[in-house]
């Protein structure tokens, strides 16, 4: 039974009586979901942004936003290990005490499982601590039901709809939707879908986890590979590791375990101030926390300076770029906060390597990196493909962007997708994009474009997909078994995609 304020019975949505079109399903099936807890659940009307700035300048700045990294980064490893984020949530409101509202999230959580976190709430948050807390070190620190009602308002605040008048919607607010929504033609519904797909786009890749040990090993199989052999890679080594390091002259093994040193700790002891003397007397080299330093963190000062750029792009709440560039706050010149355990980890292990390793190259061999780097990406990914074809039963072949090529006997040589894999009755078309989303649409800042064809209105990447027809062939595996296959003959079309690699059923 869905919880009593969501208002949806017990033959609502899925395996109800009046589940049966897909609207309802849907709306039944998040409504028995476990919910963001918002300020109104308990009463309180959400905090202004002019409300929560005056509470924050009163507090320590670095108290409240190290208690607040030490929740979000214990929240990333339990979201990454045992799934066990409630007891990560049920453990910081514990520490609210008993009549407040930490207690009263305590006991919506136990009854209703609802939740406290959302890693754009707790990013918004550290974002408005940064801007106005204080830095003097007599500032008292804050209180914590006081910081759990900044974080439910802001909670509040990201999700609000203009459907609804307040943060909790009332039972004849959500009946109207649910009644309308059904009714609506094609272009009514687009028009509706416009704000909530840039938001979810940037949710979902704002909310993307990282596992620590995947990373590694896709950082190891991407930069410590030799360099395709049809990329120009004149001035930039054997591998994509010694491009690192001839880009910004240090040894990106040395960068890598900087980062396993920093997470072993968050993970071990939910850590989050470092020193640089701690740092060398773990083993960690003078020239990558040099690094760090100069490129990965930035005192308040500049912080802030960079923070007051972000407001002046647009709304905040899915906005991380700046965050994810520099996910630490310099203290000083030998001290370091770590804002949340999962941009350390892509900092300075994962996937914003290619950017310290592009921004610190030149003009000329700053283009050949990056089109040698999409080359390894693509030998990467076609890696992983081999590997689980090799191991299915299900598939019966693959085939490449160049067989399909050279089996195309019209005109000019067509651009066609990378891979397609072919199971019984039906195929996977594939494209290796290394392009990042368009900094607008990942962050929720893009606007649609009205002259576009509709099909292409929002097109942060694009891609090519496949028409296919069939015609029958067999292959030789590696176990020396035949298996018999179809290859399809694939016509070029163009797609678009949303997010940066795209994957076509064809």
């Amino acid at each position: 039974m869905p919880p009593p304020w969501t208002g949806i019975g017990a033959g609502f949505g899925v395996g109800g009586s009046n589940g049966g079109d897909p609207i309802s399903q849907v709306m039944g099936f998040l409504g028995a979901q476990g919910q963001l807890m918002v300020a109104g659940h308990f009463g309180h009307t959400p905090l202004s942004e002019e409300q929560r700035r005056d509470l924050l300048t009163k507090v320590n700045l670095y108290d409240a936003l190290e208690t607040v990294a030490r929740l979000q980064s214990h929240w990333d490893v339990a979201y990454t290990t045992t799934q066990d984020v409630d007891a990560v949530e049920g453990e910081f409101l514990t520490g609210g005490g008993s009549g407040g509202v930490c207690e009263q999230a305590l006991n919506r959580m136990t009854i209703y499982n609802e939740h406290l976190v959302s890693p754009q709430a707790t990013a918004q948050l550290q974002r408005e601590i940064i801007e106005y807390a204080s830095p003097d070190e007599t500032a008292p620190p804050i209180d914590r039901n006081t910081l759990v009602h900044i974080l439910l308002s802001i909670t509040s605040e990201q999700n609000s709809d203009d459907e609804f008048t307040g943060d909790v919607p009332t039972d004849a607010e959500k009946a109207k939707l649910w009644r309308k929504l059904p009714k609506m033609g094609l272009e009514e519904t687009h028009e509706y879908a416009k704000p909530h797909i840039q938001k979810e786009i940037a949710s979902s890749l704002f909310n993307q986890p990282l596992k620590y040990e995947i990373v590694l090993s896709n950082t190891y199989d991407l930069w410590f590979t030799p360099w395709a052999p049809r990329s120009n890679t004149n001035g930039l080594g054997a591998t994509p590791a010694e491009a690192f390091t001839i880009a910004t002259g240090v040894e990106l093994l040395d960068v890598m375990r900087l980062g396993a040193r920093i997470v072993k700790r968050s993970t071990e002891t939910h850590q989050v101030r470092f020193t640089r003397q701690e740092m060398l007397a773990d083993g960690a080299t003078e020239a990558a926390i040099d690094l760090l330093f100069a490129n990965m963190a930035r005192p308040l000062d500049q912080y802030r300076i960079e923070l007051e750029g972000d407001r002046d792009k647009g709304a905040i709440g899915n906005q991380r770029s700046t965050l994810t560039r520099f996910p630490f706050l310099a203290v000083d010149g030998s001290t370091f906060v770590m804002l949340r355990h999962q941009w350390a980890i892509e900092r300075l292990c994962g996937s914003q390597l290619f950017f310290e390793a592009w921004a610190s190259l030149g003009s000329s061999p700053r283009n050949r990196f990056k089109t040698a780097m999409c080359d390894s990406f693509e030998i990467f990914v076609g890696e992983i493909l081999h590997r689980i074809f090799n191991k299915s039963p299900h598939l019966t072949t693959i085939v490449d962007e160049r067989e399909m090529q050279d089996a195309w006997t019209k005109k000019e040589t067509p651009s066609v997708c990378d891979w397609m894999i072919f199971g019984k009755g039906h195929c996977i078309v594939i494209d290796a994009t290394n392009r990042a989303v368009k900094e607008d649409a990942a962050q929720g800042l893009a606007t649609w474009m009205t002259t576009a064809p509709k099909s292409r209105r929002f097109s942060p990447t694009a891609s090519w997909g496949c028409c296919c027809r069939p015609s029958t062939s067999s292959r030789n595996t590696a176990a020396g078994t035949t298996r018999k296959s179809t290859r399809r003959r694939c016509t070029p079309r163009s797609s678009s995609c949303p997010t940066p690699a795209s994957s076509t059923g064809c």
